[in-house]
């Protein structure tokens, strides 16, 4: 990635972070989670980040259409936003 890539992916995540802690605290008033139920959720979204990223691995995903393991650079802006929303934990 281009260094200029690099910093607006620097620049995502913490703007996600913020719309992230704004919108969860709504969510959970809204359908009553317990902030228990809320962690959890918050914890099993997040893993699910590196096992995106193991699937650039596995062989039956290689090739001209690839999928998984954050090879392009739409898959790491993805990412940022993805981990930003998640991010206040």
């Amino acid at each position: 990635m281009q260094p200029s890539s690099l910093v607006l992916v620097g620049a995502i995540t913490p703007t996600s972070g913020i719309i992230g802690s704004l919108v969860f605290p709504s969510l959970q008033r809204r359908f009553m989670w317990s902030n228990l139920r809320v962690i959890v959720l918050l914890v099993i979204m997040v893993s699910l980040i590196p096992a995106y990223g193991c699937l650039g691995f596995l062989s039956i995903f290689k090739g001209d259409g690839r999928f998984g393991g954050l090879t392009t650079q739409g898959e790491m802006f993805a990412l940022a936003v993805y981990f930003g929303l998640y991010l206040h934990i």
